[in-house]
């Protein structure tokens, strides 16, 4: 199975065919016809072996939140629900083989879908973008990121903004990428959260150019204020999953959250509750 994520092709194998049947539509979407010259092919190979400390111990409710990442020279070791493997991280290519325990199957579209999200921030990484903790709110044609901790308000943005006719990404994970000459876009992936479907009211464009980000504060007010760069490339660090845990590798993302930071006007959105901060949306563009 080749799938097209982020402007990179993933070559899924291994699978087992029950196993198939439950990968999401969101998935099977991107399912490419042919490889892509112009685009990197990273590889995802999957057994299944029945080893005794793989066997699942309890429910599973957060696959992020479970999953282990320990940086090698090489690449990674991985270990999340009954699977465990290593990624080998070229300079332009990924290879993750994956050992999944059989019982697996109960979690197959989740164990799949969590090792891609690894490898998506690591090839994003290599493109010289990220894959941001992050909701996505799309007003005329241009894209606002809208960055923050659990709980400071992406969810409920999300949901206002698709109430009164803007578009959104995700609220969840979105993809950012350089498009040439200072410029940054924003690309969708098919990446849900751990609880219940996001809102999702996707714009029409394969990719959207990205015009600001802003740091969600909520407040009794609605103003956007200016943040250092400092404190704004911070504050995207802490938004990055899995990488940001990558001490070998922060030099090579470091460099290009400060050009990020530089080319996109980063803010702080403080908030209220309601629907009146989309008109600081609707100003931006």
């Amino acid at each position: 199975m080749l799938l097209k994520l982020a402007d990179a092709c993933f070559d899924v194998q291994g699978i087992p065919r029950e196993w198939r049947r439950h990968v999401p539509d969101r998935f099977l979407g991107r399912v490419a016809p042919a490889r892509d010259a112009a685009l990197p092919v990273h590889r995802l190979s999957v057994a299944i072996e029945k080893l005794g400390h793989l066997a699942p111990t309890s429910n599973v409710v957060d696959f992020t939140a479970i999953t282990r990442i320990v940086p090698t020279e090489r690449g990674i070791d991985y270990v999340s629900v009954c699977c465990e493997g290593t990624m080998v991280v070229d300079s332009d290519r990924l290879h993750l083989q994956l050992v999944c325990h059989p019982r697996g199957y109960e979690w197959c579209a989740s164990i799949i879908e969590n090792a891609l999200r690894v490898m998506v921030a690591y090839a994003v990484m290599q493109q010289g973008g990220f894959m941001v903790h992050s909701a996505c709110v799309v007003s005329e044609g241009r894209a606002q990121l809208l960055v923050g901790h659990s709980g400071a308000g992406k969810s409920t943005c999300s949901r206002m903004a698709i109430e009164h006719g803007l578009d959104v990404i995700s609220d969840d994970i979105n993809v950012v990428l350089p498009a040439g000459s200072g410029a940054w876009k924003v690309v969708p992936v098919p990446f849900t959260g751990s609880g219940e479907a996001p809102p999702v009211s996707l714009p029409a464009a394969e990719e959207v150019s990205l015009e600001r980000i802003l740091e969600l504060n909520q407040s009794r007010d609605n103003r956007i204020s200016a943040v250092s760069p400092a404190s704004a490339v911070a504050s995207l660090y802490s938004c990055l999953p899995f990488i940001n845990g990558d001490e070998l590798r922060s030099g090579t993302f470091l460099g290009a959250l400060t050009s990020l930071v530089r080319d996109v006007p980063f803010g702080r959105m403080d908030f209220r509750r309601d629907s009146g901060f989309l008109g600081l949306l609707r100003r931006a563009s």
